[in-house]
């Protein structure tokens, strides 16, 4: 810790001057010594409504605070991890939230505000104690999270609903992928495909299907089945 000379006393050294501990001389040191606290974050950017405004020095960040903008992202000087509100992290309290707001303490440290999923309610823990949940870059049709390229999985052309294996990927392969949700169905494993597509490739002709059953269908699943087989040719 750092201490800053407000009060000269007989034999001090020079107003503001910058002390450690041990240098300090005075016994009544709180009335001379003012401690400096070291800043572990850097904001980087603020937002008032729906804008957001990037930040180039302390003086713009202090007119924007008192002027009634809030901070939208921050950095933390100790190991360079940027933090947004909406980010996912998780900290002391081991419970996933996003970040809603962060909140500069009296001491100058950072409080970070999360909401909470498991439990609707707000938490808050200082910046130093949280960390990033990792992002997935995208999700399965079953619900499985797909993190890097190291991970397994199966797509069907939705043009075609022709199934592509696509084992684990290497670095080679990564570079070459492209993630299109709007032309593929993404699966963990290949049941899963398969599953799909036996339930949604048409492959029964009108007569087939009401050849299943034992009496004539109603006229009125034979004009559905005409529709729908009609709006598909």
């Amino acid at each position: 810790m750092k201490y800053k000379l407000i009060k000269e006393y007989p034999g001090s050294p020079k107003l503001n001057t910058i002390l450690t501990h041990k240098e300090l001389q005075y016994c009544n040191w709180d009335e001379y010594y003012e401690p400096i606290v070291e800043k572990d974050y850097e904001i980087l950017s603020l937002k008032n409504i729906d804008i957001i405004t990037d930040l180039e020095g302390n003086d713009t960040i202090n007119i924007l605070l008192k002027q009634g903008c809030s901070i939208h992202s921050i950095k933390r000087l100790s190991d360079g991890e940027i933090f947004t509100i909406g980010d996912k992290i998780k900290g002391n309290m081991k419970s996933e939230g996003k970040i809603s707001l962060f909140v500069i303490t009296p001491n100058n440290k950072i409080n970070v505000w999360r909401s909470t999923t498991i439990i609707p309610s707000e938490t808050s823990e200082l910046l130093n104690t949280i960390y990033k949940v990792k992002q997935p870059l995208f999700t399965t049709e079953d619900g499985v999270d797909i993190f890097d390229y190291s991970d397994s999985f199966y797509w069907i052309r939705k043009d075609t609903l022709k199934l592509c294996e696509r084992m684990t990927l290497n670095t080679s392969h990564s570079v070459f992928f492209q993630y299109e949700p709007k032309k593929e169905l993404y699966f963990s494993t290949k049941e899963k495909a398969e599953e799909y597509i036996l339930m949604n490739k048409p492959c029964l002709s009108i007569n087939e299907i009401t050849n299943l059953t034992e009496t004539n269908p109603p006229d009125w699943l034979n004009k559905e089945l005409i529709k729908i087989v009609k709006s598909k040719i």
